[in-house]
């Protein structure tokens, strides 16, 4: 055994030196190419390699691709996710060694630089038809090569000729000269010290010379300074990517440029092209599926309150897109956003002083089909509703408002405590309410719209520019939908059963009004004031009748109808002022102040109810509802105060010369206050005569509830469950 072994150790031994020996016979035959190939001054992975048409290897994490191809004439071909960036022919020696440099550029082509072991070289060879090697007789090119600079002559450069199977040098005096067939050539010049050159079309006749001087200037000759300026233009789409490409956190920006490509009227609608962004309800943003308790508004970096009484989040529809300049989205937190913080931020930038002066104005008729001049739900409102401001139409009366100020509940006199009123004196305040219940169709009109928008600037002689910019936006759409609406409960037993099933007819009115205007002051490039005003207002008006199956009511259909009326408000008054400071090393220094108050009103939402009347042979009859919630008479009030300032220093610093940071330093103080205010009123039977079948058969409600029914032993007007906060 241990003979055996010692025989067979020999014979392995020599196999693998003669192995590696042919190997190294066969690779020597061969030329080695590496490749290094950056893009924007890193490397580049993934880049398919191809030779003659084949697929030689890949580029690394490194950008380098090493492989070996046989001497002779080759295509070499470069794909960057299956876009051609090189393709070019090259001539390999053998038992060369070269290095290649290959930087693509932005317009998908490529530059090169080449290094070889070979003093005939690696070359690009070039792509000009060779002359035909059957020529009649040969003639003679000559040349000679020389410094841009000086002049002097350049020793040693590499030429190569088209159909030239090896490149030739030229001497001491820079001259160079090939006995070539007649025909049209095409000659590169490579040298480690001078940018390659090329010329096409030279032409050798036979029996004649061809004589040519070519100029090389030096790789590393300083060129001409060019300085580009490019304008700084606020909301372009520029601007947005260059925001986008500093920000350090997750972060979408939309610009004005965008927003007015994709027609969005406010921001709410403008958001939801952000990806990882749900509108909900048309007016409320949710950053990666987190509710809207979750998110944070923003105003030119200012804390902004909100006109709705049940979320502090501000509804993004009052915001036209206008008055915008740029809308971020903040999906991950920096130590300059407010502590806040929980799925997102959005911040809303406005407009500002314009380049130049300019006005525009809009005017739009809108058609809705289904809605526009077809019968819709309306009832009597005030005279100027348009405007979308009541005009105390629906304000509570004086006897109302004096028998429930200081917060006193309206409520039937209680003995034992001395409070509450008399049954004449509910009466009277009953008497004074108006009797609006009434829904009737009506055609609606079509939907209105305007805008104009403009601005002024003047430019001082000393880099100061002064300029103000205006802006107003209405709106006053229509829309009547029916929907129907089913509810279930599980009965118990494992089966849904049906709770509720009603249709819908709706009628609803949005009218929008706002108005913005700016005006600035720019010393120079480095300091900039401006104040702000802003007024958003968005008022709906709702008519609406609900009528089906409701398991509490026996003997057929209920009907429920309901008017409301809201107006919601934001009123804003804002200081900036951005000071760069180049004699402090370009410190950085932001401010703002701003004074903010939202509001919300719902001035006397009504409600009321009809029951099936099961004392009629009829299924479809109605009786007008004496149950608790029969009737309700709503005043919904609610104000939102903000006022909010913050500094923020940024301190450019440059370490070693090569690594640029900034330290950042801010404050920011917001201080909030928040009443809300819910008062319910309503009519209750107290006696015979708002007891009586036949009044509440009546199928209005205004001859039901009326001076003559609120009595005493009638209708009487009661405060039930009221809100304060």
């Amino acid at each position: 055994m241990s003979l055996r072994t010692g025989c067979r150790g020999p014979r392995v031994w020599l196999a693998a030196v003669l192995g590696w020996l042919l190997v190294s016979l066969a690779f020597a035959q061969q030329a080695g190419l590496t490749l290094y190939v950056f893009k924007k001054g890193l490397p580049v992975s993934n880049i398919e390699v191809l030779v003659d048409g084949v697929v030689t290897g890949w580029t690394n994490e490194q950008g380098v691709v090493v492989f070996s191809i046989p001497p002779g004439l080759h295509s070499l071909e470069l794909r960057e996710q299956d876009l051609v960036v090189l393709d070019q022919q090259i001539i390999a020696h053998e038992g060369e060694v070269s290095q290649w440099i290959v930087n693509i550029t932005r317009g998908l082509s490529a530059l090169t630089d080449v290094e070889s072991s070979n003093l005939r070289g690696m070359a690009a060879a070039p792509v000009e038809q060779a002359a035909p090697e059957t020529a009649a007789s040969p003639g003679t090119l000559s040349g000679k090569l020389v410094d841009a600079e000086d002049g002097s002559p350049v020793e040693g450069a590499r030429i190569f000729i088209t159909g030239q199977s090896s490149d030739i040098r030229s001497g001491k005096d820079g001259t160079f000269s090939i006995e070539l067939n007649s025909g049209k050539y095409s000659v590169s010049v490579l040298h480690s010290g001078f940018n390659t050159i090329t010329r096409d079309g030279i032409e050798v006749l036979p029996g004649g010379e061809a004589t040519v001087e070519l100029q090389l200037t030096p790789s590393g000759s300083e060129l001409a300074e060019f300085v580009v300026i490019e304008p700084y233009i606020a909301g372009s789409l520029a601007s947005v990517l260059e925001e986008r490409r500093t920000e350090v956190a997750v972060t979408n920006i939309l610009g004005a440029e965008q927003i007015s490509k994709a027609g969005d009227s406010d921001a709410a609608g403008a958001l939801r092209r952000v990806t990882g962004l749900t509108l909900v309800d048309g007016r409320f943003i949710y950053i990666r599926g987190l509710g809207e308790r979750y998110s944070s508004t923003l105003l030119n970096g200012a804390n902004v309150p909100s006109p709705d009484p049940t979320r502090r989040v501000v509804p993004l529809d009052l915001f036209p897109t206008g008055i915008i300049d740029s809308i971020a989205v903040k999906k991950g937190y920096t130590a300059d956003l407010p502590a806040e913080f929980g799925g997102g931020t959005v911040e809303l930038r406005t407009r500002s002083v314009p380049e130049a002066s300019f006005f525009n104005a809009e005017f739009s008729l809108g058609y809705r089909d289904g809605t526009t001049f077809k019968d819709g739900l309306r009832y009597q409102g005030g005279g100027h509703d348009w405007t979308g401001y009541d005009d105390g139409t629906r304000a509570q009366s004086k006897e109302l408002a004096a028998a429930t100020a200081d917060n006193v509940q309206l409520k039937p006199f209680n003995r034992f405590t001395g409070e509450g009123y008399t049954p004449q004196e509910l009466e009277e305040v009953g008497d004074s309410m108006p009797v609006i219940y009434d829904v009737l169709p009506e055609k609606t009109g079509p939907n209105v719209g305007f805008s104009a928008a403009g601005g002024y600037v003047h430019e001082f002689k000393n880099d100061w520019r002064l300029g103000f910019l205006a802006a107003t936006d209405y709106k006053d759409d229509w829309l009547t939908v029916t929907q129907q609406r089913t509810d279930y409960i599980n009965s118990g037993d494992g089966v849904l059963e049906s709770e509720n099933d009603y249709t819908y007819d709706t009628t609803g009115r949005s009218i929008d009004l706002s108005g913005f205007f700016t005006v600035g002051l720019e010393a120079g490039e480095n300091h900039r004031l401006s104040y702000n005003f802003m007024l958003l207002r968005n008022t709906t008006d709702k008519a609406q009748i609900a009528q089906g199956f409701n398991k509490d009511a026996n003997g057929g259909d209920v009907k429920f109808t309901e008017l409301e009326w809201t107006e919601r408000q934001m009123l804003a008054n804002q200081l900036l002022g951005e000071h760069v400071f180049a004699a402090i090393g370009g410190l950085k220094f932001n401010w703002q102040y701003m004074q903010a108050t939202a509001q919300a009103d719902t001035p006397d939402a009504r409600r009321y109810r009809y029951d099936p009347d099961t004392l009629t042979p009829a299924q479809d009859d109605f009786i007008f509802s004496i149950r608790n919630d029969s009737n309700q008479r709503r005043w919904d009030e609610l104000e939102d105060d903000s006022t909010s300032w913050n500094v923020d220093l940024q301190q450019p610093l440059s370490l070693f010369e090569k690594l640029d940071i900034a330290v950042l330093l801010g404050l920011n103080k917001v201080d909030k206050t928040r009443d809300s205010t819910i008062r319910r009123f309503a009519f209750k039977s107290r006696g015979s005569v708002s007891g009586n079948i036949n009044l509440r058969r009546n199928p209005s409600v205004e001859d039901i509830i009326y001076a003559t029914t609120i009595l005493p032993q009638g209708w009487q007007l009661e405060e039930g469950w009221s809100w304060r906060r």
